[in-house]
């Protein structure tokens, strides 16, 4: 959490100013398909919304 206080900013009113070029676009668009890097710190947890039984 620390990390993400630091990048919001000072400041009661803390907000984390990204935006979404859109020439990364093409770039994303290659992960679909790809396997994930298995050193990634990625879990999986069970789906606990109510529409997914």
């Amino acid at each position: 959490m620390y990390c993400l206080n630091v990048m919001a900013g000072p400041g009661v009113d803390r907000a984390w100013l990204i935006c979404d070029h859109p020439d990364h676009a093409g770039v994303r668009d290659t992960w679909d398909g790809r396997p994930v890097d298995p050193r990634l710190p990625l879990c999986t947890a069970p789906d606990s919304r109510p529409d997914h039984a």
